[in-house]
């Protein structure tokens, strides 16, 4: 029996250090940019959480955050404070964040939500405008500031779309 306790403890203690490097792991990534090291177990614990989500309001109302969150990423990335390659991953996450968004919005009819969105989208449009006016060609070939643009366009086409 004495070796079943010392398996039983060894597992134990196992799970705990695990469950443990995750919680400080989830706990220092959470201000994270993209580049860091620590981003990519931020997105896993936004996906995580997500799916904690049952309520589509919920998910709607986590959605905003997100994209909150990723226009402070490319704020970030534009104002010189991370690198010139990280603007086309960070455009299509915020892109794809919005369009995610709107397809919650309107697959489960959150019309309070819709409204919401659309004066989130406005105001994250007036940002996203001043960013593209500050971005610096780095070479006749860098399209980079394109991207910047897309995103714009893509808050145009989604604030149609919404109801």
């Amino acid at each position: 029996m004495g070796r079943d306790n010392r398996g039983v403890k060894k597992l134990f203690i196992g799970t705990l250090f695990v469950t443990a490097t995750t919680l400080i792991l989830f706990i220092l990534s959470q201000n994270s940019q993209p580049g860091s090291s620590l981003y990519s177990i931020r997105r896993l614990e936004e996906k995580l959480v997500f799916l904690t989500k049952r309520d589509p309001m919920e998910k709607a109302e986590f959605y905003s955050f997100l994209l909150d969150q990723r226009l402070d990423e490319l704020k970030t990335i534009m104002n010189g404070k991370q690198e010139g390659h990280l603007i086309l991953p960070s455009t299509l996450r915020y892109a794809t964040t919005a369009g995610e968004y709107v397809n919650l919005i309107k697959q489960y009819g959150l019309t309070a939500e819709s409204k919401n969105a659309k004066m989130q989208f406005a105001s994250h449009r007036k940002v996203i405008v001043e960013l593209s006016k500050k971005y610096k060609k780095k070479s006749p070939g860098d399209y980079t500031g394109k991207f910047i643009i897309d995103d714009i366009n893509y808050l145009d086409i989604y604030s149609k779309e919404l109801p």
